[in-house]
């Protein structure tokens, strides 16, 4: 990575900011301040050690908020159901930390963020499921899209046909 002269000395100087107003990290800001003074490229990688190099696009971060909803959704029609026979809850079981890490971080920050779908993630962190779900969540949304058709309300039976989504058809 380079960076002109001009870059370094803005990021130096909000380095130089930082260490005045967080007194507790104000020894790793005067390092990363040195280093941009310097010109150390070797070193940028440390300063921006907190900047991650992947990026998710705004459809996957879309999807990921789409799977956070619609398991919202089927709570709430799930808890107002005045029978519940033959339909087991819906239960979000969150994101595989190491193939959907990204996925996983994101749903995190749409909980923190806004505070929001407590239904499903009752506890402080979004769970890491240790396995695989998104092609299970795609399969559901798939359902979950045709049975809301024209906007209509969740059945019973709706709900039942997306929970029953989650079984790949090949292995039923």
């Amino acid at each position: 990575m380079t960076m002109t002269k001009f870059d370094r000395l803005v990021l130096a100087n909000q380095f130089a900011i930082l260490e005045k107003l967080d007194p507790k990290e104000a020894e790793w800001y005067a390092q990363s301040r040195d280093v941009l003074e310097s010109g150390y490229e070797l070193m940028y990688g440390a300063v921006f050690r907190s900047i991650s190099d992947d990026t998710m696009s705004e459809e996957q971060c879309e999807e990921v908020n789409r799977i956070m909803f619609m398991f919202s959704h089927l709570k709430v029609v799930y808890d107002e159901l005045p029978d519940k026979s033959g339909v087991e809850e819906p239960h979000f079981e969150g994101f595989d930390g190491n193939g959907e890490d990204k996925e996983l971080c994101f749903a995190q920050f749409c909980c923190d963020l806004r505070g929001g779908y407590k239904n499903i993630v009752p506890g402080e962190h979004v769970p890491n499921s240790h396995s695989a779900r998104l092609g299970i969540y795609r399969r559901m949304l798939a359902v979950y899209d045709m049975e809301r058709k024209d906007d209509k309300k969740l059945s019973k039976e709706s709900l039942k046909k997306i929970l029953a989504a989650r079984v790949h058809a090949d292995y039923r």
